[in-house]
């Protein structure tokens, strides 16, 4: 597993690889603080080939998604990811296409933030 730190100052792309001949998957720890007024998406922005399916996995929400599908991040900021000293996000990217597979899949991720943050008083 390759691991990279990401600052998120604003939209980020990522890329993974996913074989279900060897059942590599991708994993993200994201610094993803929970802000009043503030989404979370993770978008499917290439897909190679650009018919296959990617199963996201983020706090036992699991959603098959295909290129140019999004799904919502609900930050939990719970003490199974410590990141810098602080809670970070899982998010987890599997191949979900027929297998076996032949040949290694690639998505390019795109992890967004939506909205304004409120700050109270």
């Amino acid at each position: 597993m390759y691991q990279q730190i990401i600052d998120l100052p604003v939209d980020v792309e990522v890329s993974a690889y996913c074989d279900s001949m060897s059942g590599q998957d991708a994993e993200f720890h994201l610094p993803l603080p929970p802000v009043s007024g503030v989404s979370y998406y993770v978008h499917i922005d290439a897909a190679i080939p650009s018919t296959d399916s990617f199963e996201l996995i983020h706090n036992r929400i699991s959603n098959t998604l295909k290129l140019g599908d999004s799904m919502l991040i609900i930050p939990t900021a719970t003490a199974n990811c410590i990141q810098f000293g602080e809670p970070c996000e899982v998010i987890k990217l599997s191949y979900a296409g027929p297998s076996p597979q032949l040949n290694s899949s690639f998505a390019s991720l795109k992890f967004m933030a939506v909205g304004t943050p409120t700050v109270a008083g």
